[in-house]
């Protein structure tokens, strides 16, 4: 009998002690993932943006009287709206649990975006002063970054549906950067046919946002 008491006492303890363990556990991987959210939210977004606007005013009065320069702008304007807004929705995705469940994985995809985003201005010409010859066909890989680390990282969510659900503007964002990409490189793009392009592009992202935001 009295064995038996204790025997049942030690199991309490374990299982007392095991719970302990993974509510510390628990407690230390949202201290984490607030930390990851904090830093981005509050350095690795403002920063990337920041910058972003910062080259696109260092270049802007050399830019303003030719054209090409207004089409790079209007690339660079597409680039930080869609990014300005993949920030927006972090932060009110995460705001009421303050990062909690923002995990390395979370972290992993927003820095695959800023790095997007850097190497579309650097292919633009805008990290040079005033500016440098933009390099299209780099710039088009870098649109199509974009829809496919979308896809791939609502995928890696979980959240399937919501990627079947906006399809239609990443799909068509694909292909217009497949295009863009393929003219560029053969040298037969000229000017309209890139005006075009971020025309589109910018449909697609309208689309894609108006979906993003109606939920």
């Amino acid at each position: 009998m009295i064995s038996a008491n204790l025997e049942v006492i030690w199991e309490m303890q374990v299982m007392d002690a095991e719970q302990k363990a993974a509510e510390q556990k628990a407690a230390q991987q949202k201290k984490r993932h607030r930390y990851f959210y904090n830093f981005t939210s509050g350095l690795l977004y403002p920063a990337a943006l920041g910058a972003g606007l910062a080259w696109i005013a260092q270049s802007f009065p050399a830019m303003f009287w030719n054209k090409e320069g207004w089409l790079v702008i209007v690339f660079a304007i597409w680039f930080i709206t869609a990014y300005a807004s993949w920030f927006v929705r972090l932060i009110e995705k995460h705001r009421e649990k303050n990062g909690d469940e923002y995990g390395g994985g979370y972290l992993t995809s927003d820095i695959v975006d800023v790095l997007i985003v850097v190497g579309a201005f650097f292919a633009l010409g805008l990290l040079a002063s005033p500016y440098d010859r933009p390099q299209y066909t780099l710039v088009f890989i870098a649109v199509l970054s974009v829809p496919v680390a979308t896809g791939v990282s609502l995928w890696w969510q979980g959240q399937k549906s919501i990627v079947l659900e906006r399809k239609c503007p990443l799909i068509t964002t694909v292909v217009v950067s497949v295009i863009g990409f393929g003219l560029n490189f053969s040298s037969v793009a000229e000017f309209w046919m890139n005006a075009i392009a971020v025309a589109v592009l910018y449909i697609c992202l309208y689309f894609y946002l108006n979906l993003t935001f109606k939920e």
